[in-house]
């Protein structure tokens, strides 16, 4: 609803397109979907024997060109792995994440945040590996949104808390053939993201407005294949092709 301060002159359609370009509780299932599926989501890359400790750090940036807008983000993480008995392995990251996009209809928005993803690889059959793991990132998102009043840009500007959690579990079959000194990996998985943005009031500009808490999901199933080439001891080239399904067919 529009809140009872500012004052002006502006189209009703001008003013419901800015309302409707304005970003949702989307914006964390992105974040979600590039931590349990992207570089941080490799568990093939990352064994360990029993007793084994390894330690790393990566990161992913980008750029999201959007229906609605875009801009560049960013994510990194410091993990944690440990050997564990019975050929598992268990990891935890903890990191942070970045956003900063403009909106088409004017304005733009801030997500920052941090997040955890713990998860652990176990052996089921031969070289068929299962990894579970989970993602928890609580955030703010800062909106700034643009429009016209009276043939002058003029914003109105809200923060509301952004929190997103999620679950994947993923089967790979490590090493399952080899072509031209290149090892292949099938996998699957199914991830699963929910993400929540509370209710907020706007402040400035002529025309402010107040939204209730939206939530949003996604269930994606995915399945690829992972290629690895050793160049030298120190050097491998990856190599990954993948499709994805949403089941989903529309976003809040």
């Amino acid at each position: 609803r529009v809140a009872s301060t500012g004052s002006g002159i502006i189209d009703m359609n001008e003013f419901a397109g800015s309302l409707a370009a304005k970003p949702t509780a989307n914006v964390g299932l992105n974040f979600a979907g590039t931590v349990l599926n992207g570089a941080h989501g490799e568990p093939m890359r990352n064994l360990l024997e029993a007793g084994q400790q390894s330690i790393w750090v990566t990161s992913d940036i980008g750029y999201d060109n959007g229906s609605a807008s875009d801009g560049a983000f960013g994510l990194a993480d410091f993990g944690y792995g440990l050997g564990l008995e019975g050929g598992a392995t268990a990891r935890f990251a903890f990191g942070g994440l970045y956003t900063d996009q403009d909106i088409d209809a004017g304005g733009n928005f801030i997500n920052k945040g941090f997040y955890i993803a713990p998860e652990v690889t176990l052996p089921v059959a031969g070289n068929v590996y299962a990894t579970v793991g989970g993602y928890y990132a609580p955030g703010k998102l800062s909106i700034t949104r643009g429009y016209l009043n009276g043939g002058i840009m003029d914003y109105s500007h809200g923060e509301a808390d952004l929190d997103t959690w999620g679950a994947k579990l993923r089967f790979d079959w490590l090493n399952a053939f080899t072509a031209n000194d290149w090892n292949f990996t099938p996998y699957t998985s199914l991830t699963y993201a929910h993400s929540k943005l509370d209710a907020y009031t706007e402040t400035g500009g002529g025309f402010p407005a107040s939204f209730n808490s939206t939530s949003d999901h996604s269930t994606v199933v995915r399945a690829g294949i992972d290629g690895v080439h050793a160049l030298n001891n120190d050097i491998r080239l990856l190599a990954r092709a993948e499709a994805a399904y949403r089941f989903e067919n529309e976003t809040a």
